[in-house]
């Protein structure tokens, strides 16, 4: 009986530490419509130099450019976690700058510290019948990995690992804002 007693304990003490430990998952709160086009009257050249500019600028990475079909297209973009950011536990983005937004993260011994994303995107930009110039943002695949930091009961030290469990991730708007701010009139 004592025996049964210490292992029914020792399995309740396992289950309760794996419990407390495993995060809670949580998803985006906030509404995010990125505005994804725009309309101007400058020219098929001007818009077109602008968009390569943004690219090079923010330095993403380009797989496909055809200026006669006025497509640019970017696959599997890893984007920094100066640009990815989450929401707090009131759903507000913790950094109003970044380009995309991961669920707000809640796990007891670990802060989120930052995040990574990948996507993929396409830029078309094109002339319409009236002489106007329409620029339109296609963004696919957005996923995102918390950046968090963690004490390590066996090294004894705090350790900051991205996550490899896939996040969902969206868009703030403010990639799509700050490319279609350069044609403004």
């Amino acid at each position: 009986i004592m025996r049964r007693l210490i292992y029914a304990t020792l399995v309740l003490m396992v289950g309760v530490v794996l419990y407390s430990c495993t995060p809670v998952k949580y998803t985006i709160q906030g509404s995010y419509q990125p505005a994804t086009s725009s309309v101007t009257s400058k020219s098929f050249d001007y818009v077109w130099n602008n968009v390569i500019d943004f690219f090079a600028e923010n330095n993403l990475p380009i797989e496909i450019l055809e200026k006669d079909s006025g497509l640019i297209v970017s696959n599997n973009i890893k984007v920094g976690d100066n640009l990815v950011t989450w929401e707090d536990e009131n759903g507000k983005l913790v950094n109003p700058d970044s380009w995309f937004v991961l669920p707000y993260y809640n796990v007891s011994g670990r802060t989120v510290v930052g995040g990574t994303a990948t996507c993929s995107f396409n830029v078309r930009v094109r002339e319409l019948e009236d002489g106007n110039i329409k620029i339109q943002i296609n963004l696919n695949n957005v996923v995102g990995y918390y950046i968090i930091e963690w004490f390590n009961s066996f090294s004894l030290r705090k350790e900051v690992v991205e996550t490899t469990i896939p996040q969902e991730c969206k868009s703030t708007g403010k990639f799509e804002a700050d490319l279609l701010a350069l044609f403004n009139e």
